[in-house]
Formats: structure tokens, C-alpha cells, sequence
């Protein structure tokens, strides 16, 4: 390990605008820092935040977290949002499997996966974060009305995750092989990451998919 990444993760925890699993009472810490109790946006797999640095800029009204399991990246995102003062943007260092024993029921508004990790291989399908089990942690997260947005250039992980839907008998909301050409908008689509930019630069169809969990 780099003396660099050494010191970053040496270092995240003591940013005021980190949570993680060894921290007690995590709502109410992650509340008394925003100034108040309204629901979050959860970015999940933030990398180094750009997604959810950019939505807290453009949304000062709305909560935003981004949640990653690596620290050195979330030292990155923290530590932007503090030098640009950003009061509404926080991170959260943990596996998103954590995040039932870390956060209360309904505390969330949107759930937002762009681009996962497609865990291609068949004998990992039980880590794709819209494998059945996260669908029910996202379904105890959300507020009634809340929402999951899912982006990926995957097609195989697009079509598993329709699957998963269809066997758990929940509507999408909206679906699309080619977001901006159907342009379709939502808060998630607000945003392009790097990652996505390059992406279209490739010429790379981008996959859609919104969901909730209300009759």
C-alpha cells in the first residue's frame, strides 16, 4: 500500500462528513451534521463522489450520501465536499449489505446505482446490487414514494435485474435501452459520471431502470 492511500485511510474517519459502521446512533449523527431530519439520497458505490458532490450542489434543499466500502475513495469525495462547503453532502465507509444495521427504516427518498460492479460470473449473481436481497434492503430504506434508479452500460446486468423485478412482481416505473435517447428525466440522470462520459464517448448505449415499491 502507497504511503499516500496509507494516510487517506488513516485519516477518513476523523472527517466530519464520514460514518461508518463502528459509529453508534448513525441517523442521528449523520442528521445532527446536515442540521436536520429529512430523508437522504444514497448514492451506492459513490467511488469518489463526483455523483453525489454534484447532485448536493445542485440540490441544497436535499440530503446526499454516498456510500462505499473503500476508504481511500471516500477520503477523496469527503474531503471535496469540504473544500467546496458543501453542508449537505456526506459519506458513509461500509459495505451497502451493511446499511440495514447502519440506517433506520424509511430514512432514504432515492437510491441511486450508477454503473455497478456486474459480478459477471454466475457464482457471484448474489452480489449484484440488484440481486433479490438488496432489492429488499432498498425496499426498507425508502419512505413510501421513494425510488431506486439504476444506470449501467450492461446489458446482461440490465436484463438480471428486469428479472429480478418481474419475479418479485414489481412495476418499473420507467425502463429504457437508451436513456438520452428515450430522455427520460429523473434526479439520477441529472449527473453523467466520468465513467459514463466515457462511455458515450464509446458509443455505448446507457440502460435505465426505475423502480419502488408502492401498490
Amino acid at each position: 500500500m502507497s504511503r499516500k492511500k496509507h494516510k487517506k485511510l488513516a485519516e477518513v474517519q476523523t472527517l466530519p462528513n464520514v460514518f461508518n459502521s463502528h459509529q453508534s446512533d448513525l441517523v442521528n449523527r449523520i442528521n445532527r451534521f446536515f442540521g436536520n431530519d429529512l430523508p437522504f439520497t444514497l448514492e451506492l458505490g459513490c467511488g469518489d463522489g463526483d455523483f453525489t458532490l454534484s447532485l448536493a450542489a445542485a440540490h441544497p434543499g436535499k440530503n446526499f450520501i454516498g456510500v462505499d466500502f473503500k476508504g481511500s475513495r471516500v477520503w477523496n469525495g469527503a474531503s471535496i465536499g469540504l473544500e467546496r462547503k458543501l453542508p449537505n453532502a456526506a459519506f458513509i465507509n461500509s459495505k451497502v449489505e451493511e446499511l440495514k444495521d447502519l440506517l433506520s427504516s424509511a430514512c432514504t427518498e432515492e437510491i441511486i446505482i450508477p454503473f455497478p460492479d456486474p459480478h459477471k460470473k454466475r457464482r457471484s449473481t448474489h452480489r449484484r446490487l440488484v440481486a433479490p436481497e438488496f432489492v429488499e434492503l432498498y425496499k426498507y430504506l425508502l419512505i413510501p414514494g421513494g425510488k431506486v434508479h439504476l444506470k449501467t452500460d450492461n446489458p446482461h446486468l440490465f436484463e438480471f435485474a428486469k428479472s429480478v423485478l418481474d419475479e418479485m412482481k414489481i412495476i418499473p416505473i420507467h425502463f429504457s435501452y437508451n436513456l438520452y435517447k428515450d430522455e427520460i428525466s429523473t434526479i439520477a440522470t441529472e449527473v453523467k459520471t466520468r465513467y459514463e462520459k466515457n462511455y458515450l464517448d464509446e458509443g455505448r448505449k446507457i440502460n435505465y431502470l426505475c423502480f419502488g415499491f408502492d401498490s
